[in-house]
Order: C-alpha cells, then sequence, then structure tokens
C-alpha cells in the first residue's frame, strides 16, 4: 500500500576506461534491481513495458471487483453488475494513475538531466488485494551527481502525491460513517493522515466510528502507504536517494538505525509483514554509493524540501497493516468488513471461507450485501 530499491550494480569500463554502473530506479515497487546497458531490441525498450502495463490493468480491475461500490446506506444495497464493474475500473484507474504520476516524475527529470532511463516497468500481482506491486524504471542513476540525485528521487513522491491524496481525500468524503458498535471482521490500518481526513469529512465521527470502503479511498490509502514505504531512507529507495543527497556518506549510518529499529518491532510484535521487504532492501544493498559529484551544493530550497518530503514517512506509513475488529474494543477500527448475517450473495449467506486473508469478501461474479 514509491521508494526505491537497486542491487549492488556491475562494473563496466566506459570509452575512457573509468568504471561506470548501471542502475535501477523503481518508482513505488518495493524492489530495485540491476540493470545491464539498455536494451536494444524495441521490443524490450517499448513493447514489454506496454505488455506489462496492460497485464497491471487487468489485475488491477480484478482486485477492484473485491472492493464495492459508493454507497449512500449501511449496509449497501446490492449493486448491479454494471456498478460492480465501474467499481472495479474506477478504483484500477486511480491505482493506476498514481503509479504513472510517480514513475514519469522520476522518468522525465532522468531525461531532463541526461541520465539514461527506460520506460516505465508496471508489476502485475492479480493474487494480491491491490493487483499491483508498483512499478520500475531502469535508470543509470550513478552517471547523475548530488543535485541531479535529488530531484529525480524526490520528483516521484510529489508526483505520485499529487494524485494519491485528492483520490483519498475524493474518497473519504463520499463514503459514510459506521457506529463502533458495527464494526466486524478484519480491516486495513489507516495511517494519520486518512484519519485527519475522516475528521475533516465527517467531523460528527466519533473517536472510535469508522468510515465504509469504497473505490477511491482505497486507492488512495494504497498509494499514499507505498509512497510512504519508498521515501524509508534505506539504500536505494527515494528515501535513501534524499537521504544520501542530503547528508552524503552519514546517510549509511541512518539506514543502518533504520533497519534496526524495524527488526526490533518486527521482533516485539511478531509481525513481520514487511519483513520480504526488509530483506530484499538490505540483499540489494542498504548503503548507498557515491554519485557522479557528491559535492554539488543543493542549496537551501532543496534542503527544506527534502526534510519535508521525509517527514511525509511519519504521516502516511503504518506499520501494522491488518487488524481483528472487535466491538468491544476501544481501539478505532479503520475498513470495515461486516457480519456474516450482514453478507447476502444472491440470497445465500457468505460463509467464512469466501474471505480473503485480507478479510475482503471474494467478489467473483457474485454480487454481495454489506461489503466493507
Amino acid at each position: 500500500m514509491s521508494d526505491e530499491e537497486q542491487s549492488k550494480p556491475d562494473a563496466e569500463p566506459n570509452a575512457n576506461g573509468e568504471e561506470s554502473h548501471a542502475s535501477s530506479s523503481p518508482a513505488v515497487s518495493f524492489s530495485r534491481m540491476a540493470i545491464s546497458p539498455r536494451p536494444k531490441s524495441s521490443f524490450r525498450r517499448i513493447g514489454l513495458p506496454l505488455v506489462m502495463f496492460v497485464l497491471t490493468c487487468l489485475s488491477t480491475v480484478l482486485a477492484g471487483m473485491a472492493v464495492p461500490p459508493v454507497s449512500s446506506t449501511f449496509p449497501p444495497t446490492p449493486p448491479t453488475p454494471l456498478q460492480w464493474i465501474f467499481s472495479a475500473c474506477t478504483y484500477a484507474a486511480a491505482v493506476l494513475g498514481i503509479l504513472l504520476f510517480h514513475e514519469f516524475g522520476h522518468y522525465l527529470q532522468s531525461v531532463r538531466y541526461g541520465v539514461r532511463t527506460s520506460l516505465p516497468y508496471f508489476l502485475p500481482m492479480p493474487i494480491s488485494p491491490i493487483g499491483t506491486m508498483g512499478a520500475v524504471i531502469f535508470q543509470d542513476a550513478r552517471s547523475a551527481d548530488r543535485k541531479q540525485l535529488f530531484d529525480i528521487a524526490i520528483s516521484g513522491p510529489l508526483a505520485g502525491l499529487v494524485v494519491a491524496i485528492p483520490v483519498a481525500w475524493f474518497g473519504a468524503v463520499n463514503t459514510i460513517v459506521i457506529p463502533q458498535a458495527e464494526l466486524h471482521g478484519i480491516s486495513y490500518v489507516d495511517p494519520p493522515i486518512l484519519k485527519w481526513m475522516y475528521q475533516m469529512a465527517h467531523p460528527q465521527m466519533l473517536p472510535n466510528d469508522d468510515v465504509l470502503l469504497n473505490p477511491l479511498l482505497f486507492a488512495g490509502w494504497v498509494g499514499i502507504l507505498i509512497t510512504a514505504l519508498n521515501l524509508i531512507p534505506i539504500g536505494q529507495l527515494d528515501g535513501g536517494h534524499l537521504m544520501y543527497a542530503l547528508l552524503g556518506k552519514r546517510a549509511h549510518a541512518i539506514s543502518a538505525v533504520v533497519i534496526g529499529i524495524a527488526l526490533g518491532y518486527m521482533t516485539y510484535t511478531g509481525d513481520f509483514t514487511f519483513s520480504p521487504m526488509l530483506v530484499l532492501m538490505v540483499a540489494v544493498g542498504w548503503r548507498h554509493p557515491p554519485t557522479a559529484n557528491d559535492r554539488v551544493p543543493l542549496g537551501w530550497p532543496r534542503v527544506i524540501l527534502g526534510w519535508a518530503t521525509l517527514a511525509f514517512l511519519f504521516v502516511g506509513f503504518t506499520p501494522t497493516l491488518m487488524i481483528e475488529n472487535d466491538s468491544n474494543s476501544p481501539t478505532k477500527r479503520p475498513i470495515v468488513v461486516p457480519r456474516e448475517d450482514d453478507l447476502l450473495v444472491e440470497g445465500a449467506t457468505v460463509l467464512e471461507s469466501d474471505r480473503l486473508v485480507s478479510g475482503r469478501v471474494l467478489a467473483s461474479p457474485t454480487l454481495a450485501k454489506g461489503l466493507g
């Protein structure tokens, strides 16, 4: 729910006999992979990114089928098939819009500075609740100096948030408040910025109340969370690039501290949801390589903007993604999954076995009442 990771690049001699390094720069995916020189075939440069984009469109539409259409009542009235399809397409368009803006923020800055880069490769994941693992863009990042690295890295998250925040706000405004007593099942946990949106959009909302899920709200949740994940200051994530541009080699110590805090948190809570991402980031390199020129000054405007962007991590990230609701608990529960007796599919009760791990109900060709 970026942002860039990178494996340690292989050194290659350039025309001057010096070593050059090729690297990649994914925007909203959890991985950053090394790249050899730019692919020569037109299919790999243009055709493959296009095919992967189409597959990601399909996988996000499929994931969107688990998200109920916008409703003004609770439990929601059963949607028509056309409403259900429109809801799925709305979710897919919003998520892909966030990813496109993020990736092309990186891409256009790379083109501006003459840094060799590829088109975005979108990553479909039809078996996941969100339908995608984001996107990856391949760059020869070591040809950029300190200021260029900063501009390329920060452009992705800022461009993505230009779409993600309005999408989330529109979803929050068009949802309805659910009393705490009605909360049952498994829910996604909201980052602080979404909780603030709920309070602003629904001033009557009590601390333990919640909101009903809709396509734009869920798409905004995904976009905000993944942007925050990519701003974690480790190695080749966008946050790692920004921290290195701001602090130079001192950023390595911060990366080590963040990794230690993450390991301590997962060990203490027993929640290892982000362990694959952490392992991958460490494996591909948690220490940021030097730029073409680390001594280029950033200037105070960039320094202030860089720290402000990194601070988004504290309002857009949540270390726990899912919780089980208990109506007797004083803890606010973010996104609702109602009781089994509220879930009717063509006149039959939806069974627990029909739930996804995420707490959603399978939306195959059936229609459900009371989805949250």
